[in-house]
């Protein structure tokens, strides 16, 4: 009873996962004013992720300790984890370093949680399929209607297209349009989480595609019961079609050219593989997907065609001002990294070290962590912590092509996600420094390490 009481809760928690309803515990302030990356906060989600872990150790206790297996990735993790840790030592603001410390702990406890869920792969993509189609319409209806709300019971923030400092595509003629957000902090994150959700889309329409094709014609005819089957198994791609069409509609609606071009990527890496495999029912599949998508954005595209144009030819005010502050994100990050690059300036800290070390005085909102997840890690743990926490993204990639020959290739095509990945990390923070992003990470990696293929 306790363990199924334990298992349904991890699905709450991944359908929830991008809520953000959250007690400030310490508000940040940095040049008086609120300061987001200096803020303490215990979100919803903590509490449920929390009460599972007890529930795990106090099953991990009762045990034997050579009833576990500890798998090769632990021990990268553990390094990194040390490599945190240290950091803390070499932070300007202890507190927040501690804090960023939490979240990794936090990140690495759902990360174990996920993977131990081995049998019931299917029902945790379904769990998370269901959180970002909400977080889809949700981010459809603010585009269309250029309008949000607030409320601190779900973590909704309101987001004015009029206020400066809100996402925004502006016109040349200096019109306003709000971007996507969802429930999330940015629309990048919302880019993002639709992007992962899309791949795992594609992954249960190609699963789903070789369990009805290895099925015989003649039981399709002569099996009542199977007829009943195959009639919901339409239903389901039916169902999988109309997702994916409501997923691409929002993400286009994002406006994230990161997440488009982390889209663009894993289908690229997809198609390249079904080709290397020659697969040919996968590569019908994606053709498909790739019509769909072609469809819905060139059609939007030309709806929207100033806002489109404004985005891809960056050379608008605002557009051309967010690729600036990026490229000086870069180099303050190699200013910082060329000082401390061995131990870090501590987890969470990247923004307070600019301030102490680069530039003070300026308003609180310019200190941002640097736009890559690589120079992120380098400058907050230092030259170790950034090794092992690639090789833990190399070793990942590693165990999926492995896994695939040892299991008819049938985990190969979510390569996807991590090839996707990529591009979001060197272009954007959100992926390590906040907590939805951390949580997303490590939901992701537990999904993508998990060993037993489960039936559909």
């Amino acid at each position: 009873m306790l363990k199924k009481i334990f298992e349904y809760l991890l699905y709450i928690t991944v359908f929830l996962l991008p809520l953000q309803t959250r007690w400030i515990i310490f508000p940040g302030e940095l040049n008086g004013a609120y300061f987001e990356y200096g803020s303490i906060s215990l979100y919803a989600v903590d509490i449920l992720i929390i009460a599972m872990l007890f529930f795990v150790f106090g099953d991990f206790f009762a045990k034997r300790l050579s009833d576990f297996e500890i798998k090769d990735y632990w021990w990268i993790l553990a390094v990194l984890e040390f490599s945190v840790f240290v950091s803390i030592v070499f932070s300007f603001d202890k507190l927040v370093s501690f804090y960023g410390y939490s979240k990794f702990l936090l990140g690495i406890g759902f990360f174990y949680l996920v993977i131990n869920q081995q049998k019931n792969r299917f029902k945790l993509i379904y769990s998370f399929l269901a959180g970002v189609f909400l977080q889809a319409l949700l981010g459809i209806w603010q585009f269309l209607s250029q309008t949000t709300f607030s409320t601190k019971w779900l973590g909704l923030a309101n987001h004015d297209p009029a206020v400066l400092g809100v996402s925004v595509v502006e016109t040349a003629d200096g019109v306003r349009w709000l971007r996507a957000y969802g429930g999330l902090d940015h629309p990048n994150i919302l880019g993002g989480f639709l992007v992962i959700g899309i791949f795992l889309l594609i992954f249960l329409i190609i699963q789903n595609s070789k369990s009805e094709a290895k099925n015989p014609k003649q039981f399709q005819i002569s099996n009542f019961k199977f007829q009943k089957f195959l009639l919901l198994f339409k239903i389901k791609f039916l169902t999988f079609y109309f997702l994916l069409f409501i997923f691409l509609l929002s993400l286009f609606f994002t406006f994230s050219r990161g997440a488009w071009i982390a889209f663009l990527v894993g289908i690229a890496a997809m198609f390249a593989l079904s080709v290397l495999k020659k697969d040919l029912l996968v590569q019908r599949k994606l053709l498909g997907v790739i019509l769909v998508t072609g469809i819905i954005f060139f059609a939007l595209s030309n709806i929207y065609s100033g806002l489109v144009s404004t985005r891809l030819s960056g050379s608008a005010r605002l557009e051309a001002k967010s690729n600036i502050e990026r490229i000086e994100s870069f180099q303050t990050a190699q200013e910082i990294i060329k000082k401390h690059w061995f131990f870090g300036i501590g987890a969470g800290n990247f923004p307070i070290a600019v301030e102490k070390e680069i530039l003070s005085g300026q308003p609180a909102y310019y200190y941002q962590p640097a736009h890559n997840v690589f120079l992120l890690v380098l400058a907050e743990i230092g030259i170790v912590g950034l090794l092992f926490f690639s090789g833990f993204i190399f070793y990942i990639c590693y165990f999926l092509i492995s896994d695939s020959f040892k299991n008819q290739g049938k985990n190969i095509y979510l390569v996807a996600l991590p090839a996707a990945m990529m591009p979001a990390f060197m272009v954007d923070h959100w992926w390590w420094s906040l907590h939805f992003g951390v949580l997303l990470f490590w939901f992701v990696s537990g999904l993508l390490l998990q060993k037993k293929e489960p039936g559909n």
